[in-house]
């Protein structure tokens, strides 16, 4: 399964990593990205494997604890979305890139092999 890096083409933001069915291919990546953002605005490339997310500290416990959301009052639902919203940001604390994708990231513009390709264009017909 190909790891792409995503990123805004105008601001280079980062968007995020994403995982894709080998399958499906660019459409996958671009319906996946459109679940955060618009695919037609980012461009990706794909990251060497093996890579991946590093935790060389101390690491949150897995799985976190999810609040149901699924709740007749709006005020408690609102402060449980907000409350699983805070614990999956507090999952990636301390987190790092494997060696092979942050060499990627910080050398991209100098002497990176990769390629930028747009995610708007992988979306077939």
């Amino acid at each position: 399964m190909p790891v792409f890096m995503v990123r805004l083409k105008d601001e280079q933001e980062l968007v995020g990593f994403f995982s894709i069915d080998s399958e499906f291919g660019g459409e996958d990546l671009f319906w996946t990205v459109d679940e955060v953002t618009n695919p037609y605005a980012c461009e990706a490339c794909e990251l060497p494997n093996p890579g991946g997310v590093l935790f060389l500290g101390r690491a949150s416990k897995v799985p976190v604890h999810w609040v149901e959301e699924e709740v007749d009052d709006p005020k408690q639902a609102e402060l449980a979305a907000q409350s699983n919203h805070e614990n999956i940001k507090q999952l990636f604390v301390g987190a790092t890139l494997s060696e092979t994708w942050s060499n990627q990231v910080i050398n991209f513009d100098h002497d990176s092999k990769l390629k930028w390709l747009d995610v708007g264009k992988m979306k077939q017909g």
